[in-house]
């Protein structure tokens, strides 16, 4: 049971472009989105390395700051005073700096907050206690325990800026090893992606390509039973191409049917409603012809004898009409056995004899002692039909030469006449079927056309060839060759 397939071979081949390039698409995208994301952890580790380096150096302005006002409020020195203040501009430009970087990262929204709340505190514990040693009294410095306070709340701010450190330094080691994981499965899916898209292209191109086989072999073997003339498959399933191509092969091959039936029906009646009674009337005719021949008028005896001439052409019409039929139909069978070309001769001679009379022609007949392996019936049917052309287009009281002469391991049997002679453009179309050549007087022979093509089925059956020749003087000989049978 061949499966059923909806798709035309249209949209076969549009799925089989289609749905690999989609999945190729898809494979695409995911690919893009891999490599961007690989492209961002890179990014990222950069950027960590960044924040740590710039937060490191944040410590140290914020160390440095305390340490100037530590030491201004010990010696209370315009010197270190001055420093002091740098060092808050130079914390305050590093503060901005980090907020930028950390806004830089989409993924990182807490570090701005971070690194705000970060500087904050450091300038605002710095100010804190600017303004402590600024409020003191004592020349000779900050008290202990003011100093311990400026201390612990360095500490604080130093502490918070550890812990952003800590975190960015997280992302920093953490994102090399995301990073080689991202570029590994990039990797990763793009061997797989290319061998499933092969792999799918492969196995669309073997359904289709299989499906399609499968039908086409459905039609194949349907020709092969049309001309066994055995039944036809069953009707294709589906919609497609080849599904409404085998519907029309099967009304064709119904027409086909029905026209050999009405042809056989044809045949037959040719055959049995025709041939049998004018050969029935052909031989009444000859018995009333002898019978009465010079007891009646002489106009009487040659409308007999015109009787059954055209009852004689007419039989030799429908017997032509039923060769060519089964020469059409590969049905013309050959009896072959060992002949003698003499006798064929002989034969064919004879059966022309009446036709020589008419127009007092004689035959020349030249044959050596060869012989063939052919069917004797229809070598005589051969001879006689190129004998009839030779007297149909010779003058009156002339002189037809049939001979025979070997030729290596071939006979040629030629016949030659002093007519009109073939023309070149007919010398090959004269053995197709219904072709004729002029008289003397530009009027086509009364014929079917049909004797030659008949002529060359039979010798090319028995292996041989034929053809014409135009005489250098006048006429045509006509020729065909067989193998010769050796003893």
């Amino acid at each position: 049971m061949i499966a059923q397939s909806k798709l035309t071979i249209s949209q076969k081949g549009l799925v089989l472009i289609s749905v690999p390039l989609i999945f190729e698409l898809i494979f695409v995208i995911a690919l893009a989105v891999l490599l961007q994301k690989a492209d961002y952890e890179a990014w990222r580790e950069a950027h960590a390395r960044v924040l740590v380096t710039e937060s490191g150096t944040l410590m140290v302005l914020v160390n440095g700051a305390v340490q100037q006002l530590l030491s201004y409020g010990v010696f209370r020195s315009s010197t270190f005073r001055e420093k002091y203040e740098q060092s808050i501009e130079e914390i305050k430009e590093q503060g901005q700096l980090l907020k930028r970087l950390a806004a830089e990262d989409p993924n990182s929204k807490e570090s701005v907050p971070q690194v705000e709340k970060m500087l904050n505190r450091a300038l605002e514990g710095l100010g804190s206690a600017s303004d402590t040693i600024n409020l003191s009294s004592r020349p000779q410095g900050l008290t202990y325990g003011q100093g311990l306070e400026l201390q612990v709340a360095s500490n604080q701010v130093l502490q918070e800026i550890r812990n952003f450190l800590e975190i960015e330094r997280g992302v920093e080691n953490l994102d090399p090893k995301a990073e080689e994981r991202a570029r590994a499965l990039v990797i990763a899916c793009l061997g797989i992606g290319v061998l499933f898209n092969i792999a799918l292209a492969i196995a669309l191109a073997v359904f289709f390509g299989q499906q399609i086989s499968n039908r086409l072999g459905v039609l194949v073997d349907n020709t092969k039973k049309l001309a066994e003339e055995k039944p036809l498959n069953p009707l294709l399933d589906g919609s497609d191409e080849i599904a409404q191509l085998d519907q029309v092969f099967h009304k064709m091959a119904d027409a086909l049917v029905e026209a050999a039936a009405r042809r056989k029906e044809v045949m037959q009646m040719v055959s049995h409603d025709l041939r049998s009674p004018l050969s029935s009337t052909q031989a009444s005719l000859s018995f009333v012809l002898m019978t009465v021949k010079g007891k009646l008028d002489e106009a009487v005896d040659e409308e007999i004898a015109s009787a059954k001439r055209n009852t004689s052409r007419l039989i030799k019409l429908i017997n032509d009409f039923l060769d060519y039929e089964k020469m059409a139909a590969g049905k013309l069978v050959l009896t072959n056995e060992t002949a003698a070309l003499s006798e064929i001769f002989e034969r064919s001679v004879e059966a022309v004899h009446g036709l020589l009379e008419q127009k007092e022609l004689t035959v020349e007949i030249s044959a050596e002692n060869t012989k063939v392996c052919a069917d004797p019936e229809r070598l005589v049917q051969v001879v006689v039909n190129l004998l009839s052309n030779a007297i149909k287009f010779s003058p009156q009281r002339e002189t037809i030469r049939l001979s025979a002469m070997e030729q290596g391991e071939f006979v040629e049997v030629r016949v030659s006449d002093r007519g009109l002679g073939v023309p070149p453009e007919f010398k090959d179309k004269i053995f197709e079927s219904f072709e004729q050549i002029e008289d003397s007087s530009g009027a086509m022979k009364g014929s079917t056309g049909l004797g030659l093509s008949i002529c060359k089925s039979i010798i090319v059956q028995h292996g041989g060839t034929i053809g014409v020749d135009r005489n250098v003087e006048a006429g045509s000989t006509f020729w065909f060759r067989l193998p010769v049978e050796r003893a």
